[in-house]
């Protein structure tokens, strides 16, 4: 399983995700989102959170809200168990 971040902020650079990445530790890829993706995904804030599976499905939506690591764990677990 791959799992890639999407950056929808448009006040936000390409090297400004990578920075916030690395000093986070994060390990996955991230990536930059554009107007179409957050068209066709409905997101209305920058805190929507998705978790979409390889065939392009959404598993998994939510506002910002924060889950906290243990939540995150369980989603993810499920995705790759399907």
């Amino acid at each position: 399983m791959k799992f890639i971040a999407v950056d929808i902020d448009p006040s936000e650079t390409p090297a400004m995700v990578v920075d916030y990445a690395k000093s986070n530790g994060f390990p996955w890829t991230f990536a930059m989102g554009d107007a179409p993706i957050l068209q066709r995904f409905k997101v209305l804030e920058t805190g929507t959170k998705f978790v979409v599976d390889s065939r392009g499905v959404i598993t998994y939506q939510a506002g910002s809200v924060g889950e906290d690591a243990k939540t995150w764990q369980g989603i993810l677990q499920n995705l790759v168990a399907t």
